[in-house]
């Protein structure tokens, strides 16, 4: 065990209630996806947690989603593609939060071809490039549908290159705000 996953073992042991209603964030909802350990992987990436967050529409404006992938690896992401109840909540994805930072590794084609899911956007989050399975941007960005950043028309962002990065939500539609904006 890394000093990473004894840490989080350590943490277990004292923060291990539920945090309370996610109804207090207005009516956000999360289904969370997992692999098995030791059934399915044994190694801590493929045992990441796929959260998807949505929060719901009103009055005809449509609701807002995000996608995190924890550090999955394909074989991991594969694994949840067994699963029909993963593969339905892969709809109308607004956010993608790249797995593993955006790694090559992290990167699973099928994801796409098997459920149709197009997000508006990429997020890598990431520090500077230090190796080539770092180099996925073009992976990502044919995947997604892009939204409007500083009269540019972005489908990945990074916080390698943008700094940090909010959204603010209005009308169903993403405003983009980043440190270098």
């Amino acid at each position: 065990m890394g000093a990473g996953i004894a840490s989080l073992v350590d943490m277990t042991m004292h923060f291990n209630q539920p945090a309370g209603s996610l109804a207090a964030f207005d009516g956000m909802t999360c289904r969370i996806f997992w692999n098995s350990y030791p059934y399915d992987f044994e190694d801590e990436n493929n045992l990441s947690l796929v959260l998807v967050m949505r929060w719901p529409g009103r009055l005809g404006i449509p609701g807002f989603s995000i996608l995190y992938g924890g550090d999955m690896e394909r074989e991991g992401w594969l694994r949840l593609l067994d699963r029909s109840d993963f593969r339905r909540e892969m709809h109308d994805i607004n956010v993608f939060v790249a797995s593993h930072h955006g790694r090559y590794n992290g990167y699973c084609p099928e994801l796409f071809e098997w459920t149709g899911l197009q997000p508006d956007i990429f997020v890598v989050s990431d520090c500077g490039i230090q190796h080539a399975t770092q180099e996925t941007i073009a992976l990502y960005r044919h995947r997604a549908r892009g939204i409007e950043h500083n009269g540019t028309l972005r489908r990945v962002i990074t916080t390698r290159r943008d700094g940090w990065i909010r959204f603010h939500i209005y009308d169903g539609r993403a405003r983009l705000l980043t440190s270098s904006t």
